[in-house]
């Protein structure tokens, strides 16, 4: 059985409650919430299974094999987030975000003009360079060249390609109006997205 466009709780689009075999096999394979029940993405996702295992694959990569640093890493997703006023994404990472480290006054610096909220030389680095992807879909000499010299080319590799793939499931969120798990916190993301 699945929630139905015109459910609330479901969205635009069904979110699968009652996954055949191979579904199953699939959410299997993805990160639970605490209850151990599949997220809403992957319930929205499985229903198209090919699209899911694709999808899957890069964000696993992401999030379990990167080479970035896990802090680095959350940042960026944060504040990509924030800039695609995806509420779902940044819930989804707020928590991620804590366990790896990031204070909460780094984690306001995610959604902050880059310069107004004290953060480390680092994040501020990431802050733009996420920035400038976003808006131009490139990236500054300046900003390039001091990121070669805190991160390999594999890493940049994965910084270069990590804010697209999180606009991109920003993008599907938000379209779908995926609700947020209701173990997490609903986030008013576009207050902070206004600010910058």
């Amino acid at each position: 059985m699945n929630a139905t466009p015109d459910d609330p709780a479901g969205g635009r689009l069904p979110l699968v409650t009652e996954p055949t075999a191979a579904q199953q096999q699939l959410l299997a394979r993805t990160l639970p919430t605490d209850s151990g029940e599949p997220i809403n993405l992957f319930r929205l996702l499985v229903g198209h299974p090919e699209l899911m295992k694709r999808v899957n694959a890069l964000g696993g990569l992401f999030m379990a094999h990167s080479s970035l640093p896990a802090r680095a890493r959350e940042f960026v997703i944060l504040r990509t987030a924030v800039a695609a006023r995806c509420p779902y994404e940044y819930a989804q990472h707020l928590g991620i975000a804590h366990g790896v480290g990031l204070s909460q006054g780094e984690i306001a610096a995610a959604g902050e003009p880059v310069g107004t909220v004290p953060a480390p030389e680092d994040l501020c680095l990431l802050a733009e360079a996420v920035d400038q992807l976003l808006s131009s879909d490139g990236l500054a000499e300046p900003t390039w060249e001091r990121l070669r010299t805190g991160y390999s080319d594999e890493q940049l590799l994965e910084l270069l390609l990590l804010p697209g793939f999180y606009r991109m499931l920003a993008g599907l969120l938000n379209a779908a109006q995926v609700p947020v798990d209701g173990h997490l916190a609903a986030v008013d993301v576009g207050a902070a997205a206004r600010a910058r």
